[in-house]
């Protein structure tokens, strides 16, 4: 994650960044018109509206503690609501930011600014991530079924007649998986929006902070013991619980991919490597996806081996 930060840094920021950054963090009302504003911009860029509303949330509960952040995201939900009104949009809009960005964003903020350590914001947003498809067992009959009518109808809604035919073709072979999918993306969407928020608080406040942070980041050991006997119970179980298990099974190795992520980092600054090593990692993660297995697993060797060694400090960045 640190280098493609640093690259979408190098265009964006310093001054920016630094500027949004301290008006953010001024005062309360400041706060709310930021993220308020970031998060209307937000929704003619649904890609991002999870990074562009959430950081604000994340920055400012990192730095003024979780009480303030309740009290920021109070107060951009009325700013949101109102803006929904102008532009006559349904209430619901505002409650899909609160529910789905922010609450999960504030709790992960204070993990972090308390543990002060990025294998615990990742473990949090993991735990968040198996909360969200087990419920979905829970509350759904068919887990199955559920996502693959619901992205049924978005697609063909989205694109009327037969141009959604590829798409649904695609989406009938994936099915088994898309719940764990969805809760994958909200694990990963959280951990990125959280470390570009610490990232931005080291900007401000600690340079250089955040990349010792991300060389530390360590999830532990029985994780991964717990990881290898999920796969035993799938290789040799049958029965109503198993695909609950692997959607558990896939997650746990989401959240090993930013361990492998910060390996490759140390190993690369460690040995003094060209950063093509990592541009060239990041460029397989977007057109390989089995690259993503193959650095979870090595995120897990990393864990089970011991990791980086555990340091804590002060308050970062």
């Amino acid at each position: 994650m640190l280098f493609p930060i640093r690259c979408i840094a190098a265009l964006i920021v310093p001054a920016p960044m630094r500027a949004l950054g301290t008006f953010l963090i001024r005062g309360r009302l400041e706060a709310i018109a930021v993220v308020g504003t970031l998060t209307v911009v937000s929704w003619f860029l649904p890609p991002l509206a999870f990074v562009i509303s959430g950081a604000p949330v994340g920055l400012i509960t990192l730095r003024r503690g979780g009480l303030v952040g309740l009290q920021i995201i109070a107060g951009s939900l009325a700013f949101v609501v109102l803006a929904g009104m102008l532009a006559k949009l349904h209430p619901a809009v505002a409650g899909t930011f609160v529910l789905g960005i922010w609450l999960p964003v504030w709790i992960c903020a204070v993990i972090l600014r308390h543990a002060e350590s990025q294998g615990a914001l990742v473990m949090t947003a993991g735990g968040l991530g198996m909360v969200f498809a087990a419920g979905a067992y829970l509350l759904v009959e068919d887990v199955t079924d559920f996502w693959q009518s619901w992205f049924s109808d978005w697609f063909r809604s989205a694109l009327p007649g037969e141009a959604s035919t590829p798409y649904l073709d695609v989406l009938q072979a994936s099915a088994p998986f898309l719940n764990a999918m969805m809760a994958s993306a909200l694990i990963i969407s959280v951990v990125v929006t959280l470390l570009i928020a610490r990232w931005w608080q080291a900007l401000l406040y600690f340079p250089g902070a955040f990349r010792q942070e991300f060389y530390l980041l360590r999830l532990p050991r029985w994780l991964a013991g717990l990881a290898l006997a999920a796969i035993l119970v799938l290789l040799l179980g049958q029965g109503e619980t198993q695909p609950l298990l692997r959607d558990l099974l896939f997650l746990s190795l989401m959240m090993y991919l930013f361990q492998g992520l910060s390996a490759a980092h140390r190993i690369v600054a460690g040995r003094k490597l060209s950063r093509a090593w990592l541009a060239g990692m990041y460029g397989l993660l977007l057109l390989v996806p089995k690259m993503l297995l193959f650095v979870a697993c090595v995120g897990m060797v990393d864990s089970w081996l011991g990791g980086p060694p555990r340091q804590r400090g002060g308050d970062s960045g």
